[in-house]
């Protein structure tokens, strides 16, 4: 590497999402950026401190942040303070069409810890997570990334369209455009912009048409630690693996739940459903609670052993899009995924690759009942896609190259500074 930390180029990396402990693909993500930046870059965390007991896991972050500054929303101080940013949000999507994600990335103690870092200190390159930052950020100096993770516009589509929120239903159409100009207006300001496949990258770019330049940098895996155990697997076992508090998959689970799994016990009898994900509801629960052939783990420091234990991962995803990091992490374990072809959209990914495809209830139960009656196609499903996750999505195949891009373009002459 040849370079001492002095002088290396400054990174500043703004998350709306706190990346520890990890219970999430955005948060995994943004880990793995900031430690392979951090192997050429002098990185700054500036980060959104939503949950409980992050500020325990700053230690494992020192090894790779100079500095790690964590704001706590104003949201997030009293349920005095929700209650009133609550009613004011709501005031602001009716007259000005706004977002939560990007009404609640910039609240009041967002915005002024941002205007000090970027009046007290000049960064080389500034590397934001999701678009959803307020203009002025974009037009402080540096090099400017932006990290798409996928076409957010599409999600909100979706969620606007099964939307049971009167005022959402009657505003869904000027909500969906002012949200995708506002998304578009944020990525042509950047200089680079990450999209996740090269589906996300032709819809992003070809909706910007400007200077701004796209890479494809899949959501990258750490083939060595998620890698086949080696133990023994439960031939009626079928897991579910997925952070509950994303909306696609808690419909993902529901779907499977209710129309999928009666469908595989009637071919595999005694089959048992184990959920690997992070803050499942009390519904959930007490689903679970009611039949005794599901199981869920909640948060875990390490997912892979329950993962490892699955005769197969179903995925039974009905929207979403950009790159499944989890399914790239079973893949990497040797374990066979049977997913919908929503699940691994723009992925590259045919059946056969370490997965079946299944588009209906019968179609998965089915493909299910194959991969657990036999060993052998099991086997190699599990061969096929541990060779892929680790000749295509390995953290040296995916996030280094970008690394290595900024190292050589990130010193880009200053734009003005923030008003």
């Amino acid at each position: 590497m040849g370079s001492t930390v002095a002088d290396r180029k400054k990174l500043l990396f703004l998350s709306a999402f706190y990346p520890l402990p990890v219970t999430s693909g955005t948060q995994a993500r943004a880990l793995h950026w900031i430690q392979r930046l951090s192997r050429r870059f002098d990185v700054t965390l500036l980060s959104i401190l939503h949950g409980r007991g992050a500020p325990a896991e700053l230690e494992r972050l020192s090894s790779c942040c100079s500095r790690t500054l964590l704001v706590v929303p104003d949201n997030k101080r009293s349920p005095l303070h929700r209650g009133a940013f609550k009613a004011l949000y709501w005031f602001r999507r009716v007259t000005a069409g706004e977002s939560a994600d990007r009404f609640y990335t910039m609240v009041p103690s967002v915005r002024r810890a941002l205007r000090h870092e970027l009046a007290e200190r000049r960064y080389d390159v500034l590397f934001f997570s999701y678009w959803f930052w307020s203009p002025w950020v974009y037009a402080a100096p540096g090099f400017k990334v932006i990290d798409a993770n996928d076409v957010q516009w599409e999600r909100t589509a979706y969620e606007l369209k099964n939307t049971r929120n009167p005022i959402d239903r009657l505003l869904k159409a000027q909500l969906l455009e002012r949200y995708r100009r506002r998304e578009v207006e944020a990525l042509r300001r950047a200089d680079v912009v990450v999209a996740p496949t090269p589906r996300d990258r032709d819809i992003l770019s070809g909706q910007t048409n400007g200077n701004t330049e796209y890479l494809v940098v899949p959501t990258g895996v750490d083939t060595d630690r998620f890698a086949p155990s080696g133990g023994t697997w439960d031939p009626a076992n079928i897991v579910f693996y997925g952070s509950m508090r994303n909306p696609m998959n808690v419909d993902a689970l529901t779907h499977l739940v209710e129309e999928i799994l009666p469908r595989i016990r009637k071919r595999v009898p005694g089959a048992h459903l184990t959920v690997v994900g992070a803050s499942p509801s009390a519904k959930m629960l007490r689903r679970a609670a009611s039949d005794r052939g599901i199981t869920f783990t909640g948060y875990l420091d390490d997912v892979r052993e329950p993962l490892a234990r699955a005769g197969v991962a179903v995925l039974p995803l009905r929207f979403g899009h950009g790159v499944r990091g989890r399914v790239y992490e079973l893949l990497a374990m040797a374990v066979p995924v049977v997913a919908s072809p929503v699940a691994v959209a723009g992925m590259d990914l045919e059946s056969g690759d370490g997965l079946l495809f299944a588009d209906s209830p019968d179609a998965f139960a089915d493909a299910v009942a194959r991969v657990l009656g036999d060993p052998e196609l099991r086997a190699r499903l599990g061969e096929r896609g541990r060779q892929l996750a680790v000749s295509q999505v390995s953290l040296a195949a995916t996030y280094d190259r970008l690394v290595e891009f900024l190292d050589r373009h990130g010193s880009k002459a200053p734009a003005e500074r923030v008003p």
